[in-house]
Formats: structure tokens, sequence, C-alpha cells
């Protein structure tokens, strides 16, 4: 969206997004340093990405939007960054196979005090990568039809919730 653009001086800006399909946002390397950038659903309807970067970025949050991609990582998140209420799922027909899907879903990578709640990935080889980042949150997000899960790598400063509610098969 264009509406990214807006200088760096700004002191917050929300931006709501009507449903429909936006397809790739590449906003990398770029900080709002006096006020939160929030994208965030218009509607009960989400509006669908193909891919989301952010990487390198700060100071943004992501609410309530779908991102279906055939590549990977499909979102990549930068510092002070919020993550929320969001669908991250690969591009594949049959979202009951994990070893179907090649591509990850969120790659927080060399990141400081990201924030990753409520979300729900799946249909991916794996769902979260953290790399080299500090002061991480990830909490009450569910995960299905994944080969891995959460991978963590020279990470410190990490809260992991992980809550396992196992399917309710009918008996």
């Amino acid at each position: 969206p264009t509406a990214l653009a807006a200088p760096k001086d700004t002191k917050g800006a929300e931006i709501r997004l009507q449903p429909g399909n936006y397809g790739s946002l590449r906003w990398n390397y770029k900080h709002y340093p006096l006020g939160r950038v929030i994208l965030r659903a218009a509607t009960d309807t989400a509006p669908v990405f193909t891919e989301l970067r952010l990487s390198g970025s700060s100071n943004m949050a992501v609410i309530g939007i779908r991102v279906v991609a055939s590549v990977s990582p499909a979102v990549s998140l930068g510092h002070d960054m919020i993550f929320a209420g969001n669908f991250v799922s690969g591009a594949t027909a049959t979202i009951t196979d994990p070893w179907d899907d090649g591509n990850s879903g969120l790659h927080i990578r060399s990141s400081n005090r990201v924030t990753v709640s409520n979300n729900l990935f799946e249909n991916l080889r794996s769902a979260t990568y953290v790399q080299r980042s500090s002061a991480v949150t990830y909490e009450y997000n569910t995960i299905r039809y994944v080969r891995e899960g959460v991978n963590v790598a020279a990470t410190s400063d990490l809260d992991l919730m992980l809550v396992y509610e196992p399917e309710n098969d009918g008996s």
C-alpha cells in the first residue's frame, strides 16, 4: 500500500485494508521512530497477501490479515514488531499433508522486541523460525499441518508459551 510511504516523521498511523488480494508486500528497512504504523483489516474479511516482508523495518504492527504464500518465508519481521491475529498458510491445495509443503511461515532474524500472538500457521514446512534475535514473545499461536513447529537458534530473552490441545477424535 502506498500509505506506508508516509514520511519518517509520522507520529504513527493506522492503515485499514479492505478485503481483496494485495499480492506481495515488500517493505524492508523502513523505520517509524515517532509512532507505530499499524496494518489492520478494515472488516471481518481479512485482506490477503502472497508474501509480507518487513525485514529490517521497525515499529510496525500487522493485525488480522491473511498470508497465503508459495514463497519462503511467507512473512519476515524486523524490530519492535507486533504480529497478531493473522493467518499464515502455504499455497498448496491440501492442508492436511505437512509433507507437501516446501515453504516456511514466519522468520524473525536479527530482530529485537517482537511479539507474535494469536496467529494461525498451517500447511507449511515450518511455522516459525527465530534466529539471532532477542526479546521475542511467542504466545497463543495455533500450528497445524506443519513438519516443524517453532525453530529457535541463537536467541536470548525468548518468552515461549505453547499450549497443547489434542484433537477431539469423538471419543
